[in-house]
């Protein structure tokens, strides 16, 4: 079985006792993540929402370097639907 790195994810979420995923919550700090495991990289999605203006509270640079790591690592990166993010980044929709 193959590992793979779950980034920028909540500690009680899905991935949770997952065999084979390391979790990379905000606690363990996912922009520190440095391989070399293929990432799922799910950043923070209000700083790309249509409401990015009410964003106060999460981190805009998670979603830059969530796309450097799946780059480097292989991967892929994770957004809601309506996001901005994928197109502001300049990265292709998950198939």
């Amino acid at each position: 079985m193959r590992s793979v790195a779950a980034l920028y994810v909540d500690p009680k979420g899905v991935y949770l006792g997952m065999p084979g995923v390391s979790m990379w919550t905000y606690r363990r700090n996912a922009k520190l993540y440095d391989g070399p495991d293929p990432v799922i990289a799910h950043p923070p999605c209000g700083p790309w929402s249509r409401l990015k203006f009410l964003c106060t509270k999460q981190d805009a640079t998670c979603g830059p370097r969530a796309v450097d790591q799946v780059q480097k690592w292989g991967g892929r990166p994770r957004a809601p639907e309506r996001q901005h993010a994928l197109e502001a980044l300049r990265i292709a929709a998950p198939r």
